[in-house]
């Protein structure tokens, strides 16, 4: 195999406990060693250890929406043993300038702790974190503002505990904030494990100058474009510090169209140095407007919305629409895109079909993560990427190589 390619790629287990002047943080994650030559790893893999529980990674987290989906689903696409894939879930918990204000005052911090409490218990995981989502009209957080959403967090004990980083923040000010909550923390002497938010190449720079405060690191990905620039500042500014690293609103697998497309290497983002993923999701006024639109739209009109709807085809990592798989002559409405279902089974009855995709796009990503946490040598990676038509493209491109000449 190409030696500067693997140089490049490849990851050494290093685990530790740190101490930083009167609070602790553990080493939540571990990187799988090298064992020899015969077992260096192309994408990184590791485990991610949440007090009694464990994760193997790459994984994709659920979010809220995720877990409402596999209630709603069609049975055959949500079998009851897929939820032993979720060790560890995820809330969307969007903010506004009127929320922070709120938590400065204690009878509304109190209404907020119970509300996200209560929202909690839809997350069907046994280690639950939030992820903090801004709306445009939230330009900043103050060091008040960092202390109120540190706290909450810890009176909701979760497990990872995020400085957020709202996308209209300038990068400056939030490594200020990062000396704000490194002092609070110093205060309250609890055991967290804190994690540091980029939203952009800078910001994942500002991580790396103060990883010594940090345990893990989140990276806030915009679904509606293409993130390849902020991925490749994680792989060179991140990756190398050995912590565990999420990426947050994460699209799913390349859509059809090469590298420059939308869409990322799904489960095989441990190149860039990414551990897990979660999807994006809608503010709450925003998703209740497109159910009630959605109800209120003839057989015809569902079926044409649903079309457009995109499918992991864990096969060839295609991300194609329903339509496009729909109209292949080589797949069809009868195509088997798992061993269990066909396209035909996901989308027959129009009012499951949107949780029935969500729930096999999230599934099928980690069934296939399952699959490259047991490769171990050289070949056995190398086989299942070409195994992958969109991946080995991928690869292709990138490396402006055949593997071939690995």
């Amino acid at each position: 195999m190409n030696k500067n390619l693997l140089d490049s790629l490849s990851v050494e287990l290093k685990g530790s406990e740190c101490f930083i002047r009167g609070w602790k943080m553990n080493s939540i994650f571990e990187l799988d060693s090298q064992a020899g030559n015969d077992k260096t790893k192309i994408a990184r893999t590791g485990c991610l250890y949440l007090n009694e529980q464990s994760s193997r990674t790459p994984y994709r987290i659920p979010t809220d929406s995720e877990f409402e989906a596999l209630h709603k689903a069609s049975s055959i696409i949500a079998k009851p043993r897929f939820l032993k894939l979720f060790n560890l879930g995820l809330l969307v918990v969007w903010v506004d300038r009127s929320f922070l204000n709120a938590l400065r005052k204690p009878k509304f911090y109190e209404e907020i702790l119970d509300d996200i409490s209560e929202k909690l218990k839809r997350v069907a995981a046994p280690k639950k974190m939030l992820d903090f989502m801004f709306y445009p009209e939230v330009e900043n957080i103050s060091k008040i503002d960092v202390e109120k959403l540190l706290e909450l967090q810890m009176d909701l004990d979760l497990i990872i505990i995020q400085l957020p980083n709202p996308s209209n923040f300038s990068p400056v000010y939030y490594e200020k904030r990062i000396y704000d909550a490194f002092n609070l923390l110093k205060v309250y002497k609890n055991e967290v494990e804190l994690m540091g938010i980029a939203k952009d190449i800078e910001s994942v720079r500002i991580l790396a100058r103060n990883q010594d405060k940090f345990s893990c690191f989140g990276v806030k990905l915009n679904p509606r474009r293409n993130n390849d620039l902020i991925l490749f500042s994680v792989q060179n500014y991140l990756k190398n510090l050995n912590k565990y690293t999420h990426a947050f609103s994460c699209q799913l697998p390349i859509k059809t169209g090469g590298i420059m497309n939308k869409g990322t290497l799904g489960p095989f983002l441990g190149v860039r140095g990414i551990d897990t993923t979660s999807s994006y999701q809608s503010d709450p006024k925003t998703r209740q407007k497109f159910a009630i639109w959605f109800s209120n739209l003839s057989d015809k009109e569902k079926e044409m919305r649903i079309y457009k709807c995109r499918v992991f085809d864990s096969r060839d990592y295609s991300m194609n629409t329903v339509e496009e798989i729909i109209n292949d002559k080589t797949k069809g409405r009868d195509y088997h895109i798992t061993d269990y279902y066909t396209i035909s089974d996901m989308i027959k009855n129009l009012d499951k079909a949107y949780f029935n995709i969500k729930v096999h796009n999230l599934i099928t990503y980690n069934l296939e993560a399952n699959r490259i946490n047991s490769l171990k040598t050289d070949k056995e990676w190398i086989d299942y990427i070409k195994s992958k038509k969109h991946l080995k493209e991928y690869f292709r491109d990138l490396f402006l190589t055949s593997l071939d000449s690995f």
